[in-house]
């Protein structure tokens, strides 16, 4: 089956897939584990199937890495019918790029996982992400913040060198600069007044980004960054509780996040919250045609 291929150059047409993906997974999955994979600015997007009604579509972004990262620079996002899993391998092959990608499966499902094995033996699962939920308000007191003033410059590179600080190991956090927090500023649901800053030994020590899901009336935590100089301190909780506490007074009911499956300390501190985890999501590195 063809795939038919879109990007910039074509921006209408580009759009209508991304849509079309995005109705194929919110028709699959509860508001709940739905999330951005086709709200984002992609090199391309590939279609499969008639035009009114595709059965599959994935997208595939430039990502940055961290220096010396082993993953490739290019992320895919896909979503496929039920029981058109065995089209996996036409849609990811007609967008990838000779240096691989990093394939997202959201969420794990074996089917696809034997697809990905089936079709390209040297793939390798390298990540794996619990969406943890929780209801609002939690019971945990938060840490004293304040809204980012996205016209200071110092508050700006204060997120960037806790970030970074925080960070620097990561596949995609490490390496933000005051040009990307002001791109993410701009993007669907983000706004400074939901980047709670907190002071701690008199500087700017923590962050709490936020993200609304308007359309789900869902919130969700982007990013909890400590440096490690407060590391130890019981600090990751009231962090996080500041982002809910904003985001309750919003009006949202509630919240989720994601985190590296791995990170068992997180992962505990965040039960310690209220948060279950609804679901798994994990990405293949799947070599290209090197």
């Amino acid at each position: 089956m063809d795939i038919r291929l879109f990007d910039s150059s074509d921006l209408p047409s580009r759009n209508t897939a991304l849509d079309q993906g995005d109705k194929i997974l919110n028709d699959q999955l509860p508001a709940l584990q739905v999330d951005d994979r086709f709200h984002n600015e992609p090199a391309r997007v590939g279609v499969l199937g008639p035009s009114d009604a595709p059965i599959g579509v994935a997208s595939i972004t430039a990502t940055s890495r961290r220096e010396g990262s082993s993953l490739p620079p290019w992320t895919m996002q896909l979503v496929l019918r039920t029981g058109s899993e065995d089209s996996l391998c036409s849609l990811v092959s007609g967008l990838l790029p000779s240096s691989g990608a990093e394939v997202w499966i959201r969420p794990e499902h074996q089917t696809v996982t034997d697809e990905v094995q089936r079709c390209w033996p040297d793939a390798y699962n390298c990540r794996r992400l619990h969406l943890m939920a929780v209801d609002l308000p939690v019971a945990t007191e938060p840490i004293p913040t304040r809204a980012l003033n996205p016209n200071d410059e110092a508050d700006l590179e204060a997120v960037v060198r806790v970030n970074n600080a925080a960070f620097s190991a990561h596949p995609d956090q490490a390496g933000m600069t005051v040009d990307s927090v002001r791109a993410k500023l701009a993007g669907i649901g983000h706004g400074a007044q939901g980047v709670r800053l907190a002071e701690i030994d008199g500087v700017i020590n923590g962050f709490c980004w936020t993200q609304i899901h308007h359309q789900r009336n869902l919130g969700e935590i982007s990013v909890i960054g400590l440096h490690p100089d407060v590391h130890g301190r019981g600090l990751g909780a009231p962090m996080t509780a500041a982002g809910l506490h904003w985001m309750h007074r919003q009006g949202l009911s509630q919240a989720i996040l994601y985190v590296e499956a791995g990170n068992t300390a997180a992962v505990k501190s965040y039960r310690r919250l209220g948060f279950h985890v609804a679901h798994d999501d994990v990405s293949w590195m799947i070599p290209g045609a090197q």
